[in-house]
């Protein structure tokens, strides 16, 4: 009998106990599953059919506040265009060109209506009245006054003069040469000039052993030159090397 009375009292405690936890417990939205989307099998491209141009337009502009004037017209079958614009030139005439077009090219025509006329341009005079001198005399007399006081202008400073030479001919004696007997090089240079005249010589040994002489003279009317040679000239016999005969090597055969 009192096992039976621990039992019941344990399980009043824990409905007591559910619900008043239950009253506390805050409630959460509930979200249904997202939508499934399945990927087309095939692409489908839509055919258009194929069918030669054809079409007509034309418009035009006429503005009497700024003059403009134009319009354009244009017409197409196939490959055969065909069309016109015209404008108003600002000189005074109107420009008309008409084109076609067959497939092979375009051809245009430019004709022009009316004669190209120039205005006279005519500026208008305006002429003001004369300023009142006694308020001028008045500010200039006080002025004078009271003369303002300002530093004194920087120097100004001009392009220095060119030097001037003395108006003497040219007169000068040089000479040089060079020797080297290691590599044989051997040349050299004189020269001397008095007013007009000059006259030098210079030498050089060739390759072949002569040495070249050329001795020149200008009087002031042209150069005059005569090249001259000293020795003869000697081309070496260079003997040619000897190579040994070739010798084919044996062919060599494997063993069965």
């Amino acid at each position: 009998m009192a096992q039976r009375t621990v039992l019941v009292a344990v399980c009043v405690v824990v409905v007591a106990v559910v619900g008043v936890t239950g009253a506390h417990l805050p409630s959460y939205p509930s979200y249904a599953a997202p939508p499934s989307y399945s990927r087309p099998s095939s692409t489908h491209q839509t055919d258009y059919p194929t069918i030669p141009p054809n079409y007509t337009y034309d418009y035009g502009v006429t503005d009497h506040y700024s003059g403009a004037n134009f319009g354009h017209t244009e017409s197409r079958e196939g490959y055969k265009t065909e069309g016109r614009y015209t404008v108003d030139l600002p000189d005074g005439r109107k420009q008309i060109v008409t084109y076609v077009d067959k497939g092979d090219g375009l051809e245009a025509e430019v004709i022009y209506e009316g004669e190209a006329k120039y205005p006279v341009y005519k500026p208008e005079l305006s002429y003001k009245p004369a300023p009142v001198m006694l308020a001028a005399c008045l500010v200039v007399v006080a002025l004078a006054e009271h003369p303002s006081q300002y530093p004194p202008p920087p120097p100004a400073y001009g392009h220095p003069a060119p030097p001037k030479h003395p108006e003497s001919p040219p007169k000068y004696t040089y000479n040089y040469g060079v020797a080297d007997d290691y590599s044989g090089t051997n040349f050299g240079h004189s020269e001397s000039r008095d007013g007009y005249k000059t006259e030098g010589s210079y030498t050089v040994n060739l390759p072949d052993g002569r040495k070249q002489i050329v001795t020149y003279v200008d009087n002031g009317d042209g150069l005059e030159a005569q090249v001259t040679y000293e020795g003869e000239a000697q081309y070496p016999d260079h003997p040619q090397p000897a190579y040994p005969a070739p010798h084919p090597a044996e062919p060599t055969h494997p063993e069965a």
